[in-house]
C-alpha cells in the first residue's frame, strides 16, 4: 500500500494535485507487495517550467524520476511512464538471474564438491628435499617454492612408482612495474 508524501516548492499543493498526484501513482502499487511511501515533489520555476519529481523507495530498488514541461500534469504523467518501465526492466533482471540461478543449479547437480580446505605453509626447498618430505609423510605430492626457479612446484608420485615435478607458470600481478619509489 502506498503511503503519499507530497510537497511543493513555488507552489502550494492543492486537492487537485493531491488526488492527480494519488490517482496516477496508485497505478504502480500493483508492483508492491509491502507498504511504501512514495516521495512527490512539485516545483514551479520563475520560467513557469513545471518540475516533477518522484522517489519509491522499497527494499528491493529505489526507483526514481524526474520531469520538466510546461504543464506539472503533464510532466507527472512522464514520471509514472519512466517509473513503469524502470518496475518492468527491473523486474526482468531479476526473472533472468533467477533462471540464471535456477539453470546453474541444475547444471551443478552432477559437479563434485570440495569436501574438504586446507591451508599450505609452503617453504623453499631443493625438489629432492620436497621428494624425501613427500616420502616422509606418505603422501602422493608435495607442493613447495622450488629455490632454484623461485616458482611454486609440485612433487608427485606418478602410477608406475616413479617420481613427477609441476613447475607453475604464472604471472605475478603483484610484481612491480618499472621504478619503484619507496
Amino acid at each position: 500500500m502506498f503511503k503519499f508524501h507530497i510537497r511543493g516548492e513555488n507552489i502550494a499543493i492543492t486537492d487537485a494535485i493531491r488526488d492527480y498526484a494519488e490517482t496516477k501513482l496508485s497505478k504502480l502499487e500493483k508492483y508492491f507487495s509491502e507498504d511504501v511511501i512514495v516521495h512527490v515533489t512539485a516545483k514551479v520555476y520563475p520560467n513557469k517550467q513545471a518540475k516533477a519529481e518522484v522517489t519509491i523507495p522499497s527494499k528491493a530498488v529505489t526507483l526514481r524520476a524526474e520531469e520538466t514541461s510546461d504543464n506539472w500534469y503533464n510532466s507527472l504523467n512522464v514520471v509514472v511512464d519512466k517509473l513503469e518501465r524502470q518496475i518492468r526492466k527491473h523486474k526482468t533482471k531479476v526473472q533472468k538471474r533467477n533462471r540464471v540461478e535456477k539453470t546453474h543449479d541444475e547444471s551443478n547437480d552432477n559437479v563434485e564438491t570440495i569436501a574438504r580446505i586446507k591451508d599450505l605453509n609452503i617453504e623453499t626447498m631443493s625438489p629432492q628435499d620436497a621428494i624425501d618430505q613427500m616420502d616422509c609423510l606418505g603422501h602422493d605430492f608435495f607442493v613447495f617454492l622450488n629455490e632454484d626457479t623461485a616458482r611454486v612446484s609440485v612433487v608427485y608420485r606418478r602410477k608406475d612408482g616413479s617420481t613427477g615435478l609441476l613447475n607453475a607458470n604464472y604471472d605475478n600481478p603483484f610484481a612491480p612495474v618499472g621504478k619503484e619509489f619507496w
